[in-house]
């Protein structure tokens, strides 16, 4: 049995773990019957909206805790209005033989092999990142468009593009793709890439895939699919503000798929990485086409959402605190 503020802080952080799971799968839940009104917003908007989804969580389990164990940590509000609704029994004890301690273990353990394996694989794919440095040279061509000559080439017959690296990103493109386009078609390949190097686009694809991974299998994979969607359809339309017509973007996108389809299935050559070429190539072609890109961000929705997830967290700890207390002693 631990007493005093140690325990506090125990009990803090098992609050905190309720209050994230809940949180988790109530918004996984909307998101799974919601996720196909997604594509009725700009792909601006869309990214916003993934981004919510993946933080509101985390941020749900903060203030539910600060409102749960409030009332304890300070006298005055003990006795309080929020105190009357909602409280952590035993705040100041702590019992390792309990279902606190047993819940504390799990997220412990699930969060610690989710940050040990994606520190290992990003040390393992800045390894692959500093050896395929190595064999691309900076391309001459580039220095009017990329500054700072950001676009390097890789001597290879597979026609590929992308855009790797964590916090100094560089843009790739293989002899094979270079030599089988047309001047313009590279110069939107270039400004294509140049966008996912200027928003920091694959170090955001990696974080983001890391708060996804704490949703289910099924609705991660299809969180990540969908910020993959939403940050090519970005890069497409900061090419089409420059002043290239959509359909020479589209024209470009449909050629590289042709000449790629002619080679073995491509991969990545350094993951995370953001590849001109994506599986979504309909929906990206689709958008490039539109007059009208989609709706803004809804912050009026988002709000509703975010307030109303909250306090059904807020309860349904607190609920779920008192019905097991009944079945497990501390």
């Amino acid at each position: 049995m631990i007493l005093g503020k140690l325990a506090f802080y125990l009990n803090v952080f098992t609050v905190g773990v309720l209050s994230l799971w809940l949180s988790l799968i109530f918004i996984g839940i909307t998101f799974r019957l919601s996720g196909s009104v997604l594509s009725t917003f700009t792909a601006k908007a869309k990214r916003r909206i993934l981004w919510f989804i993946v933080l509101t969580p985390w941020l749900i389990a903060v203030i539910v805790t600060l409102v749960l164990m409030m009332p304890a940590r300070l006298d005055s509000y003990a006795n309080g209005f929020i105190a009357t609704l909602v409280h952590w029994h035993h705040a100041y004890t702590f019992s390792l033989t309990s279902w606190h301690a047993l819940t504390m273990a799990l997220f412990s353990s699930v969060f610690i092999f989710g940050v040990i394996h994606r520190m290992l694989s990003v040390r393992k794919n800045l390894h692959r990142l500093d050896l395929l440095a190595q064999f691309s040279t900076t391309d001459d061509q580039a220095s009017e468009i990329l500054e700072s000559n950001w676009l390097s080439t890789i001597e290879s017959r597979l026609p590929q593009a992308f855009t790797a690296g964590l916090f100094q990103p560089r843009c790739y493109v293989t002899t094979g793709l270079r030599d089988s386009i047309s001047t313009n078609e590279y110069t939107i390949i270039q400004l294509h890439e140049q966008a996912h190097r200027r928003r920091f686009d694959p170090l955001k694809k990696l974080l983001f895939a890391f708060f996804g991974s704490f949703f289910s299998r099924v609705i991660g994979e299809q969180l990540n699919v969908a910020m993959e969607l939403a940050m090519e359809q970005c890069a497409d339309e900061a090419v089409l503000n420059t002043g290239k017509e959509a359909s020479a973007i589209a024209k470009t996108l449909l050629k590289v798929t042709r000449l790629t389809m002619a080679h073995t299935p491509k991969q990545a050559s350094v993951q995370p990485a953001c590849d001109f070429l994506t599986p979504q190539l309909d929906e990206r072609v689709t958008y490039l086409m539109r007059e009208q890109k989609g709706r803004a961000f809804p912050v009026l929705i988002t709000s509703c959402l975010f307030v109303l997830v909250t306090v059904v967290c807020l309860l349904s700890v607190d609920t779920l605190h008192h019905v097991t207390e009944q079945f497990f002693i501390h």
